[in-house]
């Protein structure tokens, strides 16, 4: 699994329960490499490290903050981007408890969740033969967007507020990087809705949700 941030420095019934298989989402960039809540602290009070139980809080601001994520389904690569306005990194420590979190804006994610063909008969199939002809490319792509966002590294759940969410089957298997144009197949509102990050799947849950199938 695969992860990798660009920085620009920076769903459903009610509460219903979404899951999709696949081995999901990587975790973020600060567990693949400490350095980034090492300098969190640092920048708080460079009298403070790691070992002391001493307690403070650090923070880092972004804006125009890209991720990319990518997961491994069954023989599929499928892949995730994220976007939001402006960010909040904050890394908070007391006794032996640490915490981090980041706090995001304007958040909006496209997310692939299936890649499949349809046959000359409009067919859907999963797969296709090695010499196969006239096989249309397809996927099917979840769009989030969320007033704000925020995740927690410890459970690696996004937690969204005022969320919109649409449901899309779009041509080709390469995840586009605008939905513009194209017509959703479902349409969604939610006041909150977690998405938590596992190995084995990846699992949405939303409050007070209301949608319209087309």
């Amino acid at each position: 699994m695969k992860y990798r941030v660009k920085k620009r420095w920076p769903a459903f019934g009610i509460s219903a329960l979404i899951i999709l298989g696949g081995i999901i989402f990587i975790r973020c960039f600060l567990q693949d490499d400490p350095s980034g809540y090492k300098e969190l602290m640092e920048r708080a009070n460079p009298a403070i490290s790691m070992e002391t139980n001493q307690a403070y809080r650090a923070s880092q601001q972004r804006k125009g903050v890209q991720k990319e994520f990518w997961r491994i389904k069954g023989d599929q690569r499928l892949v995730a981007l994220l976007n939001c306005s402006e960010a909040e990194l904050v890394y908070e420590k007391e006794e032996e408890k640490q915490v981090i979190a980041e706090h995001m804006k304007d958040v909006r994610c496209l997310i692939q969740e299936e890649l499949f063909y349809l046959d000359l008969k409009g067919e859907r199939v999963a797969v296709i033969p090695a010499d196969g002809e006239g096989y249309l490319l397809q996927q099917t792509v979840r769009f989030v967007e969320a007033a704000a966002a925020k995740y927690h590294y410890s459970s690696e759940t996004l937690e969204a507020y005022n969320v919109t969410m649409e449901l899309y089957t779009l041509p080709g298997h390469d995840l586009p990087r605008s939905i513009a144009g194209f017509k959703p197949s479902m349409r969604g509102k939610a006041d909150v809705v977690n998405i938590n990050i596992i190995e084995k799947g990846l699992n949405f849950k939303a409050d007070q949700f209301k949608g319209t199938l087309f």
